[in-house]
């Protein structure tokens, strides 16, 4: 992290603006390492020089402070967030997902389900995975089920993942 501010810092100097992909990343980081003053910091400092935070921006910040332990963080920060996105309700999922957040992430799955509303299939997948880990084959099926209604197919891996995980459980109705 040092040594990305130190480069934002020369890159500034010499002349060059930096873009927005520069400040997703450095928001992502200050988020995982739990930098949160900084994190703000960062947003005003790219604000006041023309540049507003886009989805990709809000996602970066949502997955790192999951990564950085700080889920209830994310949660108030995507609670907060004016003009939340599909992509917003991935990234909580994703960062969910990869804290063993898996209840969290299923319930946030259920409810936006429940308003015919489906996140990313990557994020799907992400959820499953987890759900089979920990052996959640009804919630598992759930998850399959619903993407169905909402007009979404699973992917081939999906499939065989359920399917795997089923025939493993002897649950071959």
């Amino acid at each position: 992290l040092g040594d990305a501010l130190d480069l934002f810092k020369e890159m500034k100097e010499m002349g060059h603006k930096p873009d927005i992909i520069t400040y997703n990343v450095l928001a992502g980081a200050f988020a995982q390492y739990g930098a949160v003053q900084k994190l703000f910091d960062l947003l005003n400092y790219m604000e006041r020089h023309g540049l507003e935070p886009n989805f990709v921006t809000h996602n970066m910040i949502i997955e790192g402070l999951c990564m950085g332990g700080r889920v209830e963080e994310a949660e108030a920060f995507l609670d907060g967030l004016k003009g939340k996105c599909l992509e917003n309700y991935s990234a909580m999922i994703n960062g969910y997902c990869k804290t063993g957040h898996t209840k969290e992430a299923f319930q946030l799955f259920m409810r936006l389900s429940n308003q015919g509303v489906l996140v990313k299939k990557s994020s799907c997948n992400k959820l499953l995975t987890n759900l089979l880990i920990l052996r959640d084959n009804n919630n598992a099926l759930k998850l399959f089920k619903t993407m169905i209604t909402l007009n979404a197919e699973p992917s081939k891996s999906m499939y065989a993942k359920l399917i795997g995980a089923l025939c493993q459980a002897e649950e071959m109705e």
